[in-house]
Parts: structure tokens; sequence; C-alpha cells
């Protein structure tokens, strides 16, 4: 069989996927038949709704835009034909995974599925048609607890198990030894396995023609099994599916060990799909369409989510009215929503509602014995941040991350947390953690004071470590949980100074000169460094914020330059030369710059705008550079010495 890789909702035309797929002429039909299965949709580039643009992907190099494409909205394997689709999660967008990392997903998918569930793997919990997740499950139990068996009682010579006199007297002849009857050869009881049970050999052969067909298809390996050859009888030898149904039922009615339980089911559904089966156009498929939800469970065992752990585990000495809720769940205390029903001129109170469920909630407390109070929001997005920044969480789960803040407000203050860390992770196929956004929304949802936070980060975490956490039932090691959380002390003091900034523009005489590029005294400059260093937070934090930035042109990259002022520090440069129309046109983008960032780095000369025919050595001589040097290097050096 072919194997063929593709990703997560790429699109793929047609054409792609005939040259793909063997035989080729049977791509349409092929297609058809997983578009059946909501394997496969139409691509819709138009598509606008939130759900649906975090989906987006760009279209395919080798498409026209009048030819149809197709995206696999699933993640799992499709056996159709001559192939053998691997879907691969989005998350690979730069590079196929590797054999070990395809073996992880498969693992992650089978675990998620259960022995319960995977006959049913679709987002709607409906049973599947397919026989493959029941031949995966089958082949599952039988590696850890062996075949079916049935066992009957019986007697064995000389054996280990109670002896059984009557038939040892009545059957064998003693020595005598001083008048004492000396048995040399006894009879003793033993349970026997039934080998010729008709179960046992029904599950043997239905184990060896799973594992037969697998290997034919070339993925046991990917699928982590062994190969099992315990029959040489076929399973059509065993009689029709209505007999067999028969045999099965009444074992099932004698049967009280939940795994032999689970074998008997499996059994019969797989005997059940395998006659309705029509041999040439049977798909079978494992996966599922809401891979999002395994990354969602697999980030709660990673980062230990406490949610659903009673308030008197948390390892909190309960004091006040938190002591009578020992053995309330932490989810619990979110408060619902307060509906009234008005009725005959006064309202009555309803019955409670729903209310907000983060994904998981987590504590930490550091070497030095600050605490953190986490809030972590699985996201199954691959985020672009090339250019506009897309396929990003939208503005509903923004808000909903600030106000599960907000719903745990007297928790986290009442048990005097010292800070507050709120993120998403996504997924990604890198082997390092990497903060890649952060997001406020401080004008709608309001400032937070302190230990609250006014920003949400967006890590990308491996997402095969994060797997790996989830298959051995562990948390993430301390020493990853913080890499993530070394930029919360960051965050939290950058946004309590950018918070400052504004809040104080009008009011304090040291920004309002630095916002208007007037030059400060010595003693306001060391005012300034107090600002940063003692009131707001430590040397260290500005340093791991803000790095060598001097204080006042950090003040400037918040608060900005006042036009006006940025202007008249022009206006003898523009009286004193005759300037061409494209030279005025460049000094006014030197000073929109210098407006908008609060100074210039003389390295943006050579940047954008100031490229091509704009260019800044080419449109003035060497005596107007210097001048134009000059009033940008003036404009920097107010910011950063103190008034002679």
């Amino acid at each position: 069989m072919r194997k063929v890789y593709v990703r997560e909702l790429k699109p793929y035309s047609l054409h792609d996927l005939a040259e793909k797929l063997a035989p080729e002429n049977d791509a349409q039909q092929i297609v058809e038949w997983l578009m059946e299965r909501n394997i496969i949709r139409p691509y819709d580039k138009f598509a606008s709704n939130e759900v649906d643009s975090s989906f987006e992907e760009e279209a395919g190099a080798d498409s026209t835009e009048t030819e149809q494409e197709y995206q696999f909205r699933f993640v799992g394997m499709a056996i159709v034909k001559d192939n053998v689709l691997i879907v691969y999660p989005k998350y690979f967008r730069d590079r196929e995974p590797d054999s070990s990392e395809l073996k992880q997903i498969f693992q992650v998918l089978k675990r998620d599925g259960g022995r319960a569930n995977i006959v049913s793997p679709t987002e709607e919990g409906h049973q599947s048609t397919d026989r493959l997740p029941l031949m995966l499950a089958l082949l599952d139990l039988y590696s850890e607890y062996g075949e079916y068996s049935n066992y009957i009682d019986g007697l064995e010579t000389n054996g280990g198990g109670l002896i059984e006199w009557n038939r040892t007297i009545g059957n064998h002849l003693p020595m005598v030894v001083n008048d004492e009857p000396i048995y040399v050869e006894y009879e003793s009881r033993k349970t026997f396995r039934d080998e010729s049970d008709f179960i046992t050999r029904l599950h043997r052969a239905v184990l060896t023609e799973c594992s037969a067909e697998l290997a034919d298809a070339g993925v046991t390996d990917l699928l982590s099994l062994d190969e099992v050859r315990i029959s040489d009888e076929p399973v059509d030898d065993f009689g029709d599916l209505k007999t067999l149904e028969w045999r099965l039922e009444r074992e099932h009615g004698i049967q009280f060990v939940d795994w032999k339980i689970s074998i008997l089911d499996l059994l019969t559904k797989y005997l059940r799909k395998r006659s309705t089966n029509v041999e040439n156009n049977e798909i079978k498929v494992f996966g599922t369409t809401s891979f999002y939800h395994l990354w969602e469970e697999a980030c709660k065992v990673a980062f230990g989510d406490k949610l659903h752990t009673k308030l008197g585990k948390l390892g909190f000495k309960l004091a006040g009215t938190w002591k009578d809720q020992a053995r309330k769940e932490l989810i619990k205390f979110i408060p619902h929503p307060q509906w009234e029903r008005y009725r005959d001129g006064h309202y009555a109170d309803c019955t409670e509602t729903d209310t907000l469920i983060p994904d998981t909630i987590t504590f930490t407390r550091s070497d030095d014995g600050h605490r953190t109070f986490c809030i972590y929001d699985a996201k199954y997005y691959v985020p672009s941040m090339k250019g506009k920044m897309r396929h990003q969480p939208g503005v509903e789960s923004v808000t909903k991350q600030f106000l599960y803040q907000a719903a745990y407000r007297r928790f986290i203050k009442d048990y005097k947390f010292d800070s507050v860390y709120n993120a998403f992770l996504v997924p990604s196929s890198s082997d390092t953690f990497s903060k890649i956004a952060r997001v406020s929304f401080s004008e709608v949802m309001g400032w937070y004071e302190a230990p609250f936070n006014n920003y949400i980060d967006m890590w990308a975490l491996p997402a095969h470590k994060v797997f790996d956490s989830y298959l051995w039932d562990k948390k993430i090691s301390d020493d990853e949980i913080k890499e993530i959380l070394r930029s919360e002390n960051q965050t939290n003091y950058a946004s309590v100074v950018e918070h400052y900034m504004q809040k104080h523009l009008d009011d304090s005489p040291i920004i309002q000169k630095l916002h208007q590029n007037r030059l400060l005294s010595e003693e306001e400059f060391n005012k300034l460094e107090c600002i940063f260093t003692h009131d707001l937070g430590s040397k260290d934090d500005y340093e791991h914020a803000y790095g060598s930035t001097p204080f006042g042109l950090q003040v400037r990259k918040f608060v900005k330059i006042d036009r006006k002022f940025v202007e008249q520090e022009f206006s003898h440069f523009f009286e004193s030369n005759e300037l061409s129309e494209l030279q005025i046109d460049c000094v006014h983008e030197i000073e929109d710059y210098i407006v908008e960032n609060g100074y210039m780095e003389l390295s943006a000369l050579h940047q954008s705008p100031f490229e091509g025919s704009k260019s800044f050595s080419r449109l003035f001589n060497e005596q107007l550079r210097a001048d134009l040097l000059f009033v940008i290097d003036e404009i920097t050096e107010n910011a950063m010495e103190p008034q002679a």
C-alpha cells in the first residue's frame, strides 16, 4: 500500500491528491467517500466567521482560482483502496512529523478513545462505521490482558493444588512405613485453561485477522503494535453472523470480569461491521475531527489542573468562611449569572444557569516563595506572526480569559497570591517553549491592580512534550514551567509601568517634560530612576523588561513626544536651507517617526521608509546630513542628560 501524508486543514486540489493517491484516476471517488465520513470538506477561502477563520490556510500554490480545493478536518488514519492516508496535525507547518512524532500522535488518539469509546471517534459521539477502531481496541486489550479464556476444574497427579483424598485412597496404593500409610502418588485439584473453548478460538482468529490486515497495510509500527499470529482458523469457518452473535450473547450472560466483557462487546461489534462491509469500497478510519479536545486535555495534565480538586486538598490553610467549604471543588467557586423572572410586578429567583469554565487553573511557588495563580487556556490554533497577525484567539476568548481572573478575585486576595499569570497555550512542532505574543483589553475590561494581570501571554509549546506528559500522566518539569513563568514578573512589571505612564501623563512634571522634549534637572533624573527601580519594581525588573534603555527614553516610548515640540526642533533646519519637495517629505517622515517612537536611533535611517528613492544618503549632501543628525541627536539627548 502507498502511504500518503497530508496536513490537517491545508488546502489540496483534486490534482494534488491525484498525484499522491494510487491509482490516481480514483481520486474523485476517494474524495467523495472521505467527504461522506466528514474527514474531508471543500475549502472555502472566503469563509469569514470566527470559528472558520481560525482554520484558514494559504491556498495551494499550484491551484488555480477556479479549481476546487479540499481540507482534511481530521487527524488520524484512513485506509482506502491501496492507500494509507496519514493526516498529521496542522501545527507541523514547515515539515512533516518524523516517525516517532507520528507514533506519539497515534498513541494519544488511542488513549483518548479509551476502550469504552474507541468505536465513537467522531466529535458528535456517534458510533463509527469503521472496523479500524475496533481492531485497535481488540489488539490493545490483547496486549494488556492476553487472549480470552475460560477455565475448567480438573485433577492432576502429584500437583500443587488441594489433595483429593477420596480419589487418592481409591485409586492409589500407599507404602506403609512404621505402620503409617504414605502415598507416593496422589491426586490434586487443578484449574485448567480450556484451550478448545469456542470463544477463545474465535478471539484468536479475529486477533490474527486484524493483525494481518494492519501488517498488510504497513501500519503496525506506526500504531505501536506487535504482530499477532495465534490461530490458523479463518474467521468465516466459525459460522454465520447470527450464530456467532448468539454464542457471544450467551457467553456475555455468564461473564462478570470487566475486561472479558469488553472483549465480548468488541467481538460482536467487529463481526457485525465485518459482515456489512463491501470489500472493494471499505474505508478503515481511525482518528478524530476534534483534535483540539486532545490538546486541551493534554495541557490539563501537563500543567497539573486543579479545577476539580477539593479546596481541602489544595495545601492551603483554610480560614474564615473557606473552612466550611473544604469539600467543595475549586471549579465550584466561580459565580453563576443571577437571572430573575419578572412576574406580577416583582422579580423571582430562577435556577442557576451555566457559568464560566476555564481550561486549567493551577498554582506555582518559586524558590523565593513567590506564589502565582495560573490561568491557562489551551488553544488549538497556529497563529501567523508574519505581517498582520492572523489565526489568534478571538475577542470572545480574550474576554473570557480576563473574566476567569475576575471570577477568582476573592480567592486570590484571601490567599494572598503574589501575582496572577494568564496565558494562551498553542501547539508547535518545535523543541522549545516560545512566548510569541500578548494581548490586553483594559479599555473594555478595566485596569486590574496588582496582583492581577492586565495581559494574556501566548506561548507556543512543544506539542510532543505536552503529549508525552499526557501519555505518562505526569506534569511537565518544574524547569519548563519556570521557563514560562520567568516572563510573568517581567510582564507584570511592564504592565504596571505602562499604566503608571499613561495615568500620570498629565499630572507628572517629569513625564510632561519628557513628552514635551524639555530637559530634566539632575534631581528629576534621580527621581525618575527611583520610580522605575523602587516605586514600581526593582532594578532587576527594569533590566529584564527593558534591558539597558535609559529611563528617559523608555518614558518617551510610552508617552511619545508632542509633535509641536518636534517641529520646533526642526524649524531652524527648514529656515536655514532651501529644500526640494522630496527632501521636505523625508524630513517630515523623520518627524513622524520621532513623534510616534519618542526618539530615533540613527540606524532607523537605513530602514523603511528611508530607503530607495527616499534614501537619506542620496537626498542630502554631507552638510545637510550632519545638520539633520544634530537635530535628531539633540532630541534624543534631551531625554538622557540633565540640564546643565
